[in-house]
């Protein structure tokens, strides 16, 4: 359990960063600006933090977890990922458009396939190891979507990702479970789905 010590802290580095952040880009910031700014020292920065990029990964997954507290549920759950983003857009495009872009989609791709397992638990249990590679090539496409919505300022078309998300995902789930198809079948049908995703959203 985390202690209300270790919160206040986390509390005033954010707090710190995203001020810096308002001036300088990620990749600008230094540990001792949002030391500065928070006025502490860097000795209680790295108690905490390897560095600024894992202080960036504490809040997103923070945002996330937050949004997601109290809404576990597979239809709700996308739609508040989603909100977290929107929310805090300006500061997930400086993340996203940071030269650490690679590390935080590998963590919201982890975070969601966290969900999934959580919300899938049993299903999961029941599955071969090619039928989750499967699944876990369709959640990379969403949340490549969706990060590169960010990067280009399109907004997020929630019925769209509704439509593939909340609708085939669980479909494809029994398809799989039943071996109605293949994986190779599975992964063709989504690179398909997703590639009407991107081109409704004007992404290339």
């Amino acid at each position: 359990m985390v202690s209300r010590f270790t919160k206040n802290y986390f509390a005033q580095f954010k707090e710190a960063l995203l001020t810096v952040m308002k001036t300088k880009s990620f990749d600008e910031v230094h540990v001792k600006d949002i030391c500065n700014c928070a006025k502490l020292s860097r000795q209680y920065f790295y108690r905490f933090y390897v560095d600024k990029i894992d202080l960036a990964r504490d809040i997103i997954t923070c945002d996330i977890v937050q949004s997601l507290e109290g809404n576990v549920n597979f239809k709700n759950s996308i739609n508040y990922i989603i909100g977290a983003y929107q929310s805090n857009l300006w500061y997930y495009k400086l993340f996203f458009t940071s030269k650490n872009y690679h590390d935080f989609s590998h963590l919201f791709h982890r975070l969601g396939k966290a969900m999934l397992y959580a919300l899938f638990n049993s299903s999961y249990q029941e599955m071969t190891k090619e039928q989750i590679d499967a699944i876990d090539f369709y959640l990379y496409g969403i949340t490549t979507i969706i990060t590169e919505c960010i990067i280009h300022d399109k907004s997020l078309d929630v019925q769209a990702l509704d439509r593939q998300f909340l609708v085939s995902m669980p479909q494809c789930i029994q398809s799989l479970k039943t071996e109605e198809i293949t994986k190779d079948q599975y992964i063709y049908r989504i690179e398909k789905e997703l590639k009407l995703i991107r081109e409704e959203l004007e992404l290339r």
